[in-house]
């Protein structure tokens, strides 16, 4: 595997994946991949975090690409970073919206309720 220093936007990875003729941008694969775990965790938890130390990709495309999951999703969305700015979230703000959101929440909530029992 070869790299070739190249820009790829304001705060992505800039080296690209040079394989067998190919030439895979770094940055577009982890982009891709951040948009389907973003995609799961809001659609199955309604919110998530993540460690800023550990992004692959800068904050502000972390947080864009939050959002672009809940357009798509027609969803609308809340971004930030918390206080200590260590930790960068999303969480969607008409969860539940649907019969099977309202489900899963009242599943979750009993969950959490008998643990404390």
């Amino acid at each position: 595997m070869a790299f070739a220093r190249d820009a790829y936007g304001p705060d992505l990875p800039v080296f690209y994946d040079v394989h067998v003729g190919d030439v895979v941008p770094i940055a577009k694969r982890a982009l891709a991949l951040l948009h389907s775990q973003l995609e799961r965790q809001l659609v199955e938890h309604s919110a998530t975090t993540a460690d800023i130390e550990g992004l692959v990709v800068g904050v502000a495309q972390w947080r864009s690409t939050a959002r672009n999951v809940a357009r798509e999703l027609g969803r609308p969305i809340r971004t930030g970073v918390n206080r200590s700015a260590d930790v960068v979230w999303a969480a969607l703000t008409d969860w539940p919206a649907t019969d099977e959101e309202r489900e899963r929440l009242q599943i979750a909530m009993r969950e959490a309720l008998n643990r404390l029992t």
